[in-house]
């Protein structure tokens, strides 16, 4: 079993930006500004055979509060992230 399971920690930054905001109905258009967010993570692969590997992870994005500003409002949204992933990969 020695060298198939691979665990991992993982420290690291998420820059966000966005690509479209499409408001509700009677919501006036608003502007999202940009956030950078640090992330921490765990997870593992696990060589299946000379090719393939399972992947599992778990990461926590830690996120400032996002600032929305239009026509009349100013509004904030505090919001941390969960990310749960599981995979099969496969080495070219």
């Amino acid at each position: 079993m020695c060298c198939h399971f691979f665990p991992y920690l993982e420290a690291g930054l998420n820059h966000t930006w966005t690509h479209k905001v499409t408001p509700a109905q009677g919501i006036p258009q608003f502007e999202v500004k940009p956030v950078n967010s640090s992330i921490l993570g765990a997870g593992f692969d696990y060589l299946l055979s000379d090719d393939w590997y399972l992947s599992s992870g778990i990461k926590y994005v830690k996120s400032p509060e996002y600032r929305f500003k239009g026509h009349g409002f100013n509004a904030g949204v505090k919001m941390d992230t969960l990310i749960t992933s599981i995979g099969i990969a496969y080495l070219f």
